[in-house]
């Protein structure tokens, strides 16, 4: 697995971020989720998009696969006028993060990120309850596989 080794702390800005939202296994949901996606988006001013960002997070409050919450979505310039039927709105808080760049496939991503929380924790890094951040830097649809860029960004204090 191709993993930056060290993290490098950003800041990230408010952001608007449109989503379809499934809760079970995230390396289970989030492909169906993408490809659910995928049309919806057409119907969003285009000029509005950012960035395309992937949002897994954990529900204390639920028991089992349930428990596991992954969101598919754009983020925007500016709150959406209206959404497509299905697409959920959410503002994404400004923060810190601990990021890293995975090179390659996006099923690496969940062992990207056992190996990233596993590092965070033995450096002691306090974490913030934010939802952590996929950031796809290119389009799969052109880029080789083994060429994928991601940012991995977990929300620390």
């Amino acid at each position: 697995m191709n993993l930056s080794a060290e993290f490098e702390p950003v800041s990230r800005p408010f952001t608007h971020y449109v989503f379809l939202e499934k809760h079970g296994p995230f390396a289970e949901v989030a492909p169906p989720l993408w490809n659910d996606l995928m049309p919806l988006l057409g119907q969003l001013d285009q000029q509005q998009v950012r960035e395309f960002l992937g949002l897994s997070g954990i529900d204390r409050t639920k028991t089992g696969e349930d428990t596991m919450i992954y969101q598919a979505g754009v983020a925007l310039a500016q709150e959406p006028d209206r959404l497509p039927d299905g697409l959920q709105h959410r503002a994404i808080k400004a923060g810190n993060y601990a990021r890293f760049l995975l090179i390659g496939p996006y099923s690496h991503i969940w062992m990207a990120f056992n190996r990233i929380f596993k590092e965070l924790s033995e450096k002691r890094v306090p974490l913030r309850p934010e939802f952590c951040i996929e950031n796809y830097l290119n389009d799969p649809r052109v880029t080789p596989e083994d060429q994928l860029q991601t940012e991995l960004l977990v929300p620390i204090a």
